[in-house]
């Protein structure tokens, strides 16, 4: 993508522009050879994703968009044709923007300690990870 023009967009067009790119890049579009998701369909999901994470100093939408590109280079680095097939490459990047969604962005340590509703529903169980599924 194009560094320049990323940096003339606010961070919600630049995070949905490298996203769009990304998944167009492994060939994930409907409209490219054997894509998955329609490129309306990702464009409406990307906002909605945005909405749902926390504004925390680390665990936001931006690490999100951080952790997706790890995971896309991951899969362009490894030779994708043989190791992942399309469903692999869709199932990695949606996991990749899903992964901490709604994450309250303290450890799950500290929530036990202050018996936060999400320690007490979870059983003091990964409650961060337990929520992050459920909404998922």
């Amino acid at each position: 993508w194009n560094r320049l023009l990323l940096c003339t967009m606010s961070a919600a067009d630049a995070h949905k522009t490298m996203i769009m790119c990304m998944f167009g890049g492994l060939g994930l579009i409907i409209g490219q050879d054997g894509g998955y998701v329609s490129p309306s369909t990702l464009e409406k999901l990307i906002p909605i994703l945005r909405e749902n994470y926390n504004d925390n100093p680390y665990h936001n939408f931006s690490h999100v968009v951080d952790v997706t590109h790890c995971v896309f280079r991951l899969i362009k680095l490894i030779d994708d044709s043989v190791y992942f097939s399309p469903l692999d490459k869709l199932c990695l990047m949606f996991s990749a923007l899903h992964h901490d969604l709604q994450h309250p962005g303290v450890s799950n340590q500290f929530l036990i300690n202050t018996r936060h509703n999400l320690a007490t529903t979870y059983n003091d169980l990964r409650c961060d990870c337990s929520l992050n599924t459920c909404c998922s």
